[in-house]
């Protein structure tokens, strides 16, 4: 695929058919089907690596791609930074049920080692910590 024109793609939608007016809305996130979108790329077939190039031109100028199968939705990157963020604790509450669900165990060290340092005037004990857990499958 053509990079020149995979730019001039995705500036096209984020300046042009941003900005135009259809849906009843004068600006705004919108819908592109796929056969649309391999017309404006001038493909017959759309591969991941060009789905992956025109991702990144649309990204650096601040339009994000949405990839849902039949068609692809485009909204302001800032539209979509300010969707709310998952909490870390969330997360590993959630990794924790899906590892017990697949059988995954966690192994943690009884005891942190222990290394005596020598720095020449007096010996120094340096506890190391292993890692948060190691995952071993059953």
């Amino acid at each position: 695929m053509d990079l020149t024109r995979t730019r001039k793609v995705a500036f096209a939608l984020r300046r042009q058919i941003y900005t135009e007016t259809f849906g009843g809305k004068a600006r705004g996130k919108f819908l592109v089907s796929r056969e649309s979108l391999k017309e404006l790329l001038g493909v017959s077939r759309l591969s991941a690596s060009d789905l992956d190039v025109l991702t990144t031109e649309c990204l650096n100028i601040g339009l994000t791609v949405i990839d849902m199968d039949d068609s692809f939705a485009f909204a302001e990157k800032r539209f979509v930074k300010n969707w709310r963020k998952v909490p870390n604790n969330v997360v590993r509450k959630f990794v924790d049920m899906i590892d017990e669900e697949l059988g995954v165990q966690e192994d943690f060290e009884e005891d942190p080692e222990e290394e005596e340092i020598d720095d020449g005037n007096d010996r120094q004990t340096n506890i190391r910590t292993p890692p948060r857990r190691i995952k071993r499958s059953v």
